[in-house]
């Protein structure tokens, strides 16, 4: 069986550059053939690693959703501000990318495919693991492999009446089983007139779930992928809510980091990041129930990347990456912005 590893990526800064280049020196300890497929060039140096590179100048992104043409997808007040947003889906580009590389892959007669996100710090005995689901999957006759989310990792989707969700940061399986099950959208409009018949379409997680859910006993279903690569920090929570970066209209230079626990339960977080913090984030801090927690980021440095896990107890209820740049700054003051009363 012809087998090859995709790594999706988007090398922006040299933070995730150095992510990337650890996750190819790890693949190639175990003998695997990479693809690498990005919107974003992708260094020589890093190319001039890896058996393949594809790179798509066409980043589909739902640009049209700003603060100014489209209705807040929620936002948030108190006393003293009130937060505005609107969801901007990166699900199109996604969903070109691979659909370009799976088609890619299978013209050079590769049989079998496993797709991970290039910058995720997955642990080299973690993804040892990945042989042995290729096992599992040949022994027992399946064609595609995923990772359900347990119900505690996503209020959002719960919210909404949808109770599995098939993770798309690490899916396989056969190549032309996945090509001929999913109908890929290749344009902003082909996803817009997806989004017409079903709003949750612009998540490509819902996409692929519902392709596949409901032939799941010809696919291996395994327990979500925090909970089965141990070692490893992956960016699994696919929506975000409330917490994130949001823009100052009157301090363009001064982004603010907010955190809200909408729960009744108490949230401890924990937060990693190169970024000049107050003292009290280098140590775990509690966030009572419906309680927020707000500060703003000292950007003398761009080209960063903040980690924020939260916990319940013992138990990751959260993990958030969000990284930082001018061209995202940017973006953000079209679609999250806060403003002090």
């Amino acid at each position: 069986m012809k087998e090859v590893v995709i790594l999706s990526c988007w090398t922006s800064t040299e933070y995730r550059e150095k992510a990337l280049i650890t996750m190819i020196n790890q693949l190639k300890k175990l003998n695997k053939e990479i693809l690498i497929a990005s919107h974003y060039v992708v260094p020589d140096y890093i190319v001039n690693m890896v058996d393949y590179y594809i790179y798509d100048k066409t980043n589909t992104i739902h640009t049209m959703k700003t603060l100014d043409t489209y209705p807040c997808d929620y936002y948030f007040e108190s006393d003293y501000f009130r937060l505005e947003a609107v969801n901007i889906s990166h699900s199109a580009a996604l969903s070109r990318i691979f659909n370009i590389a799976l088609n890619f892959v299978k013209s050079l007669d590769y049989d079998y495919f496993t797709i991970l996100e290039g910058d995720a710090d997955f642990d080299i005995e973690d993804l040892k693991k990945l042989d042995g689901i290729k096992s599992q999957l040949v022994n027992q006759d399946k064609k595609l492999f995923f990772f359900k989310l347990r119900p505690y990792e996503f209020p959002y989707w719960e919210n909404n009446g949808i109770t599995e969700v098939y993770e798309t940061s690490c899916f396989g399986g056969y190549v032309d089983e996945f090509i001929s099950k999913l109908s890929f959208p290749k344009t902003l409009d082909e996803w817009n007139q997806m989004l017409l018949k079903d709003r949750n379409n612009h998540n490509f997680e819902y996409l692929v779930t519902e392709a596949f859910k409901y032939n799941k006993d010809k696919y291996l279903i395994l327990d979500s992928a925090r909970n089965f690569f141990t070692n490893s920090k992956m960016n699994t929570t696919t929506v975000l809510g409330l917490d994130g970066v949001y823009c100052d209209p009157n301090n363009d230079n001064a982004p603010v980091l907010f955190l809200y626990n909408d729960s009744a339960t108490p949230k401890t977080y924990r937060i990693f990041s190169t970024i000049c913090m107050p003292p009290s984030l280098k140590q775990d801090f509690t966030l009572n129930g419906q309680t927020w927690w707000i500060t703003t980021l000292n950007l003398n440095q761009y080209n960063e990347d903040i980690n924020v896990i939260i916990f319940e107890g013992d138990k990751i209820v959260g993990n958030h990456k969000m990284f930082i740049d001018k061209e995202y700054i940017n973006q953000q003051k079209n679609r999250r912005k806060i403003i002090y009363k």
